[in-house]
């Protein structure tokens, strides 16, 4: 999963003209999304009591994760 995650940094710096740098990052990251892969592989649901605040709040990221 590593190579992935670094490969998605770069190309997040690629498409938004960002320097942020791949080792700042790749932890966090990583560390993310194994835990999510988790939750989706194992089926255990995620509530986040504000969520819909955040969704409204930041919409327009929402949707551009949607389409990525």
């Amino acid at each position: 999963l590593a190579p992935i995650v670094r490969q998605i940094i770069r190309r997040f710096n690629d498409v938004s003209g960002s320097q942020i740098s791949v080792e700042s990052l790749e932890v966090p990251l990583l560390t993310h999304l194994l835990s999510t892969y988790y939750r989706v592989k194992y089926q255990i649901t995620f509530k986040q009591p504000s969520l819909s605040i955040i969704m409204k709040q930041y919409n327009e990221l929402i949707f551009l994760h949607v389409f990525l």
